[in-house]
């Protein structure tokens, strides 16, 4: 194969889920890295075989590494270039790019080599609507990865890597003055296994009740569509599901009273198993889900609670 790639994530979880998708990709895989000594034993367990390991410095925010992380890559010259689909990873990925001159390619759905040894991407397009296929011909492509894009494989603590300590060389051009912490919501419904949406079919806020006790039955976590989230204000911003919010890939997901415009249901397009309970039998939704079925969810969810409280 002899690919070479550089993966880049101040989340620990998304370094792990990259390496876990770079061994189909390539088979140097190094990690730029700013944490500690442990975090860098830890990607090494995952399969990386170089770790670049910048300690965090105080007032330092993570954009200011993005020129060291650059420089790496230009000494380097990596044939792919994985950064995590974070805010701090898209600023990150473009000013890389930039500095190597190299293609960008953001929101990659899917990455695979090319019987050519060209990397092949995929990306939802047209607002979710329809999906490109791109080829990179350049020598070097940077790409950004979301969340869950790869399963964490299990650690192996008996792969050697090498950890290289490094300081940051680039000048600041920010300084991070202070950092307070907002009030947010304590469910991360990108981690969830189970996720209960629903949609403008749900009549009123007390309703929401008979959803938080059917995911509680599940094991999941509720979410919902934009308008209850950002109009009627039901539910925090972030746990609304569509393109202008989460992207979830549950193994189940339940969609009820949601019409599956693409917007929405392009969020949980990945999921493995998607039903939808839904009155209207035209809705899009059931053009999208793997299960569906055609009725009020307000027989439907009372139905399914007293089936699942008999099994549990």
């Amino acid at each position: 194969m002899d690919k070479k790639i550089l993966i880049f994530s101040e989340n620990l979880n998304n370094a792990c889920e990259m390496l876990a998708g770079a061994k189909a990709l390539g088979d140097q895989l190094a990690v730029v890295y700013i944490g500690t000594d442990k975090d860098a034993k830890e990607l090494v367990a995952h399969g990386a075989n170089t770790v670049y390991l910048f300690s965090k410095e105080n007032n330092v925010p993570y954009e200011a590494y993005a020129e060291d992380i650059a420089a790496i890559a230009m000494e380097k010259s990596p044939n792919l270039i994985m950064v995590g689909m974070t805010n701090r990873g898209r600023t990150i990925a473009a000013i890389v790019a930039q500095a190597l001159h190299a293609p960008c390619a953001s929101e990659c759905s899917s990455l695979k080599l090319g019987n050519d040894g060209k990397y092949v991407i995929t990306r939802k397009i047209y607002g979710g609507k329809a999906t490109s296929t791109e080829v990179c011909t350049a020598d070097t492509l940077v790409v950004t990865i979301p969340m869950r894009a790869y399963e964490i494989q299990a650690a192996d603590n008996t792969l050697s890597g090498e950890i290289v300590q490094l300081e940051r060389n680039a000048s600041v051009a920010m300084k991070l003055i202070e950092e307070s912490s907002k009030s947010v919501d304590s469910v991360d419904i990108t981690a969830a296994n189970t996720v209960v949406l629903f949609g403008r079919g749900l009549e009123k806020a007390e309703d929401m009740a008979m959803m938080e006790e059917l995911a509680e039955l599940l094991g999941g976590v509720t979410a919902c569509t934009r308008p209850l989230a950002v109009d009627y204000g039901w539910m925090p911003t972030s746990r609304y599901i569509g393109l202008s919010g989460k992207s979830v890939k549950p193994a189940l997901y339940l969609d009820i009273g949601s019409s599956g415009q693409i917007q929405q249901i392009a969020g949980a397009s990945d999921s493995k198993i998607i039903v939808a309970i839904n009155n209207k039998a035209s809705e899009p939704v059931f053009n999208e889900c793997d299960y569906g079925v055609v009725a009020d969810l307000y027989e439907a969810v009372p139905i399914l609670i007293g089936l699942l409280k008999k099994l549990f």
